[in-house]
């Protein structure tokens, strides 16, 4: 009904290249006399050298029974204003060397794509992403990393510097602690200019150093070689032979090979799709295969080195769970334990034990699963220590006999404890030590079996904050029990406590060498905890800090927040080479410890899973708050860090509270709760249902479209600065998922920055090797440091606080035209005629009811 539409003289051009415009139109229906007045912007883009118009509608106004001048005088004060703003931005990048203009962002093309589930129809404009076929995807993906580089070229410290800075903290030749097993002592190191381990040992009688796996000449002996997992060495019994879980580019899943160590020749057997591998003798060994399609470890076989053949013993039906194995540390037994989760959330386990002492080798049942009910067990001299939480939430210890272990035989020997839960327990043959959680840290407590447990030694930590573990206590016939000990402000240290003396000797520490910035001291940094109170009153969140000396917390404080919170893992305070590169230049570290990790035990994993993750992501954002509102930092110096599922935490709060922050960094973020877990070929998808739900069952599904942050990116967004890094070859967060977030923020906000790397060559921990992940790392400082100006030549991007935005409806019509959702309403009614349409939130998209019957091939 508008007869006419006029363009004011209003418009300013400002040195960004933005063009503000103000338009209004005339209608024609003198009853309802109005006018609309239109602001806006238009900023100038590069693509491949043709300039093009991106055009952002700012403000929308009708106006009715008003004097048009006073509303013409709004308008003009309005566009000033908001011309200013920008013209100052550019004024400010300007006079601090930064550009003005930062190269074009990539574009992802819109495909016009639906998923539908439970009858309701959901747009995905970038599905093809996931298709590693398309023919467009090396070329966007290349786009990505090209634009990442252009980005950082112009930063004044770059990635690489910070990567070096960091590089030249560690020694040339750096050797860990040593361990006794058996008649040999143990040890690794990185040789000088290598990047991966060399395992050696010696006689505990004295000889000569026997190096028996180089896995740097592994590297050249495979050209196609990618990695092997330390960590899952087995030795036979007799120590000659080593076992070891070895991935190539050939194999999708890692492959247990066997070397002999004194010949260093490969024996002929190997077994595929395994990762978990114990010696039933020096003959036999037992293997848990991994489905190579879902990564579910489902099957345990008996393995006959000699012949390469296999027995099935143990087979784990139910999708939900998988198969763990290990030697009990008398030797004497395997323990096979079925570990999963249900839909409702409950956890379980079961375990089968094999006595070695058995010819059979046939695997027996201690306990039928339950729902709730978790338990594992230990060997000892007389019978079996279970550690259960059967009617003991945070886990208590019960005795039983070799020869009569079902529950109904179980008898008390450690009580659960209120204000602490059990986390491990290792054996020895005099002594038991429990491994407990405290008030977020790590407590030792040693047991004399002999004294039973009247009188239980507590192994005292000097520090408020700090993460320790058990360290490799292999032999169980010593009066010696290792474990290590780090903080934010102490390295790596692992020490030799003497259970009969009670006496501890510091046996190796990490090295951490000078750099420009100076000489390392733990003097020089003060470290703490805080806490900050959950919205719904139930409890406080522990924050955990670290800081220089001579940085004091405020408002002016750069501040780097972590968090994971998901799989009730958690967060600890352990020191970090790398984030001396921050706290020197000034920086503060905060780990928010949310709901949905294990930081204060079983009930805070369980308040922020499944109908209640969204606790997760009000956590992280509450304590945020409550660093503004103590003044130890503030929102234009504020930065968020997540890993993994910590990368759900920070695609959330883009959508929930971008305003608090002025950059986040999200390394292989979990950012896609919905379709990934729609699809169970994908890896690990039906094992995780007890910890996001079943999208399949619709209360789960709509619970979870509430929070998935791809399915939530809004009209009208503002958002922070943003880093992603991702790797084409992780199975665990594919590399689609973050990419198809990142083309989706883009339509969201162009002023802002969005960067994604992609590591071409990567899997979900970064590249293999000894400074693998320090890469990632190095880039997401140089991120945070571009952005807070504290090196000359810095971009300056405002925080998301200062920005205003207006983002274009998520929807394309079949030929990519800008459609909104009225347009897609009549579309829809002319393409599917059964399409019926519901009111949904914005949250949602275009996510519509529909019979999915109706929808064509």
């Amino acid at each position: 009904d508008y007869e006419s539409l006029n363009e004011n003289k209003t418009d300013f051009i400002t040195p960004d290249r933005s063009i503000f415009i103000c338009l209004h139109a005339d209608s024609t229906d003198l009853s309802i006399r109005h006018q609309r007045y239109l602001i806006l912007k238009l900023h100038s883009l590069d693509r491949g050298g043709k300039e093009l118009w991106k055009v952002s509608i700012l403000c929308r106004l009708r106006v009715r029974y008003l004097p048009l001048v006073l509303w013409d005088c709004v308008m003009w004060i309005w566009l000033a204003l908001a011309a200013y703003q920008c013209t100052a931005i550019a004024q400010t990048n300007h006079r601090r060397g930064g550009y003005a203009r930062k190269p074009s962002q990539p574009v992802a093309d819109r495909d016009p794509y639906y998923h539908v589930t439970h009858n309701r129809l959901r747009y995905d404009p970038y599905n093809w992403i996931s298709d590693k076929a398309d023919p467009r995807l090396a070329d966007y993906l290349n786009s990505e990393n090209d634009y990442v580089e252009r980005i950082t070229s112009e930063w004044h410290i770059s990635p690489d510097e910070i990567y070096e800075e960091i590089v030249n903290r560690s020694l040339a030749s750096q050797t860990f602690a040593s361990y006794r097993y058996g008649p040999y002592v143990y040890c690794s190191r990185f040789p000088e200019g290598q990047i991966f381990r060399q395992h050696y040992r010696t006689a505990v009688k004295g000889g000569q150093e026997e190096i028996y796996l180089d896995v740097n000449q592994l590297s050249e002996e495979f050209p196609d070689f990618e990695s092997i997992l330390d960590d899952r060495m087995e030795l036979n019994p007799s120590h000659q032979i080593v076992a070891f879980p070895m991935k190539t580019v050939e194999d999708e899943m890692s492959r247990i090979r066997f070397r002999d160590i004194k010949s260093q020749a490969w024996l002929k057997a190997t077994i595929p799709n395994c990762e978990q591998f114990v010696w039933v003798n020096d003959r036999i060994g037992c293997y848990v295969e991994i489905d190579p399609m879902t990564f579910r470890s489902r099957a345990v076989y008996l393995f006959e080195l000699a012949t390469g053949r296999k027995k099935l013993i143990l087979e784990e039906n139910d999708e939900t769970f998988y198969i763990e194995i290990e030697r009990s540390s008398s030797g004497d037994y395997i323990f096979i334990t079925s570990r999963g989760s249900y839909s409702s959330g409950e956890e379980a386990t079961e375990v089968h034990l094999i006595s070695l002492r058995d010819p059979t080798l046939t695997p027996q049942l201690v306990q039928p699963r339950m729902k709730g009910h978790r338990y594992f067990l230990r060997d000892v001299t007389r019978g079996f220590l279970i550690v259960t939480n059967y009617r003991a939430k945070n886990f208590k210890i019960m005795g039983a006999t070799h020869d009569r272990f079902e529950m109904e035989h179980w008898g008390l020997m450690i009580a659960e404890k209120p204000d602490a839960h059990i986390e491990n327990v290792i054996c020895f043959s005099h002594w038991v030590v429990v491994e407990y959680r405290r008030a977020g840290n790590t407590v030792f407590v040693v047991f004399d079996r002999v004294k039973g447990i009247k009188d239980p030694v507590e192994l005292s930590m000097r520090e408020v904050a700090y993460k320790a573990g058990a360290f490799r206590n292999l032999d169980y016939a010593t009066e010696h029990f290792g474990f290590t000990y780090e903080s934010f402000s102490t390295p790596l240290q692992t020490w030799d406590y003497n259970l009969q003396t009670r006496q501890r000797t510091l046996v190796h520490e990490q090295v951490v060498m000078p750099d420009f910035l100076g000489n390392f001291s733990m003097s020089n940094y003060t470290l703490g905890r805080m806490y900050a109170p959950s919205r719904d009153g139930t409890t406080d969140i522990p924050i955990s800090f670290v800081h220089h000396v001579d940085h004091v917390p405020s408002p002016s404080t750069p501040a780097f927040l972590m968090a994971y919170g998901a799989y009730s893992g958690t967060v600890d305070s352990a020191f970090s080479k790398s984030k001396i590169s921050l706290l020197n230049r000034g920086f503060a570290l905060f780990i928010i410890h949310v709901r949905g990790g294990g930081f204060l035990g079983q009930d805070w994993y369980d308040g922020g899973k499944l109908y209640k993750k969204q606790n997760t992501f009000f956590d992280f954002i509450d304590g945020t708050k409550e660093l503004h509102s103590k003044a130890m930092a503030s929102r234009k110096h504020t930065y968020a860090y997540g890993e993994s599922a910590g990368g759900l935490v920070m695609g959330v709060l883009v959508n929930q509270a971008p305003e608090l922050y002025r950059g986040v960094i999200a390394i292989v973020p979990f950012v896609d709760a919905v379709n990934p877990m729609l699809d169970e070929t994908l890896p690990l998808t039906t094992q995780e249902y007890g910890e996001w739900g079943d999208p399949n069952e619709r209360s789960f599904y709509n619970y979870m479209m509430q929070y998935s942050p791809y399915q939530n990116i809004r009209s009208n967004a503002i958002i922070p600065n943003v880093l992603v890094v991702s790797g084409f070859d992780d199975d665990m967060v594919p590399y689609w998922i973050p990419a198809k977030w990142v083309a989706k923020l883009r339509t969201a906000c162009a002023d802002n920055l969005v960067l994604h790397h992609i590591d071409m060559n990567a899997e979900h921990f970064g590249d293999p090797g000894r400074f693998g992940y320090t890469k990632e790392e190095s880039l997401a400082y140089a991120f945070v440091l571009a952005l807070e100006h504290r090196l000359p030549g810095a971009m300056d991007i405002a925080p998301a606080s200062d920005l205003l935005v207006q983002r274009r409806d998520d929807c394309t019509c079949e030929s990519g035209r800008h459609i909104d959702k009225n347009c897609l309403a009549r579309w829809a009614s002319t393409t599917l005629p059964t399409l019926q349409h519901e009111q949904s939130s914005e949250a949602q998209g275009s996510d519509t009811a529909v019979n999915a019957a109706s929808i064509p091939t």
